[in-house]
Formats: structure tokens, sequence, C-alpha cells
């Protein structure tokens, strides 16, 4: 199932909520030294996009992910923007292979945790990188300390007396223990390792724009719910606005501020 035209959608509200660590993952990529950087993982375009502009001409971006929609508005969203110097290709993080060091800097957001096997990914991306390449990857915390995609999705499983969601491997939250990763970078022949904490805000204007969110970016729990008799869909969603009160702002919006992971290494 593909979520790119979701991803389209919400661009905005996602985007703006990701700048801060946007430019935590770019001051740690220190791309004052880098000629060509990697993004796996990249969506419709990020962080490659806002790379591409940061190094300028003469300077390349390669951009991959496995879902062509993804693949083709990020195109679309770069050339609209007049970035040339990113090139977008269909390929998923566990098949890309470039054979040989070819990379100052590769970057995953949000992506690496939905690696198949993550130890061999990371002993690979080691061999794409020049000496003293960098990775920089960013992973989502614990899913309490992620309320923007939790929130909704456990009161609705609540009142539906639906199973807990397993947040386990291939999930958004697979890697919400940092410590397997910077041990997985250690593994791979990474050293200078840092890890630490960026908030990543998402606003919401009301009630109803947080839940359609959540039905654009998370099918399978709402796909059950349609299901559900009508007073038991107005159950779950008085019961999601009266568990969003506590983000409510003096303007009646609503501030989620979650917690990511921002991780970097040399090889």
């Amino acid at each position: 199932m593909s979520y790119a035209r979701a991803w389209q959608k919400w661009f905005p509200v996602i985007e703006q909520g990701a700048a801060g660590l946007n430019e935590r993952m770019l001051q740690l990529a220190e791309l004052e030294h880098a000629r060509t950087v990697l993004d796996i993982g990249t969506g419709i375009g990020e962080p490659a996009v806002s790379i591409a502009q940061r190094m300028g001409p003469g300077r390349q971006v390669i951009a991959i992910d496995r879902d062509p929609i993804m693949i083709e508005f990020a195109r679309e969203r770069a050339a609209g923007m007049g970035v040339a110097n990113v090139e977008f290709d269909i390929t998923d993080i566990d098949d890309f292979d470039c054979g040989q060091p070819r990379f100052d800097v590769v970057v995953a957001r949000w992506s690496l945790m939905f690696s198949a096997d993550l130890d061999s990914l990371l002993k690979r991306l080691s061999t794409f990188l020049h000496p003293g390449g960098r990775l920089v990857a960013a992973t989502w915390d614990a899913p309490e300390r992620v309320p923007s995609i939790t929130l909704a999705r456990r009161v609705a499983r609540d009142r539906l007396g639906l199973e807990p969601f397993e947040y386990g491997p291939g999930t958004a939250f697979s890697l919400q223990n940092p410590e397997r990763l910077v041990e997985a970078m250690a593994a791979a022949g990474f050293d200078e390792i840092s890890c630490e904490q960026v908030a990543v805000p998402y606003r919401f204007s009301s009630v109803e724009e947080y839940i359609d969110n959540r039905i654009a970016l998370s099918g399978p729990l709402w796909d059950q719910m349609e299901t559900a008799p009508e007073a038991t869909m107005t159950e779950v969603t008085r019961a999601i606005e009266s568990a969003l009160q506590v983000y409510r702002e003096a303007n009646g919006s609503y501030l989620l501020v979650n917690t990511a992971h921002c991780l970097s290494g040399r090889i």
C-alpha cells in the first residue's frame, strides 16, 4: 500500500514539524565538505531536496525510495523548485548497492527502522562512503513520546477492544531504543558515534484535522473502524478529542510534540 498521496497532502504539516530535525541532520552531515550525498528512504524528497539546495550546483544528491509514486512526487517537487542537482531512483534500501565508495554522506530520516536486515544494511552503507564519510540517521523514540502517530491509534484500539498494536520489527518504532542502532553502527565500522534527541512538533488546527491526518496515514486501523457501528465511531471521535485536550493551545489549535533520535557516525 502506498501512502504517497497522503504524504503529498500532509507534506506542509509534516515538514513544518520536521524542520528542526532536518536542520540538525544537515549540520551533522558536514555538507561543507561533501560533494556526493545519498538519501535512503527519501519519501517525497526530504531531506534530499534541502541538502541539494544547501550544497548547490556541481555537487550531487542521489535519493532512493521503493515507492514509485513517492519518487514521482519527489521529482515533480524538485523540478518545481528548480533544484537540478538531485537524482531520484526507485530502489529499496535493502537492495541498493553502488559497489564502491561513492558518497561523502549517507542520510536516512525515518527509514532505517523499516530495513529487513539492519546489520547487513549498515555494513553495506559503510562501503559506500569515502574514508571519513558520515552517516546521519533519524528514528522515532518510544511510542508514548510520539503522540501525533500513536494517540489516535491507542484511543481507538481501547474503545474498539482491539489487541494492542505491536511496535516490533518493520514498524516505525522498531528502533525506539537508540542503543540498538548505535551498536549496529559500531559493528559496521562507524566511530565518533553520537546520539541526541530532537523535538518534532506537529500542529493541527482542529481535532478533525488531526483525525483526518491519522485516517490518511494509519490505513489498517481505520479500515477496521469503518466496520464499527456509527455510535462507536462517534464514541471513538469524542475519546480522541478528550485525549487531545492536554495538547490544546490558547488559539484552539493542537500542538503535539514528538521526540526523534538523531544519530551520526564517521567511517
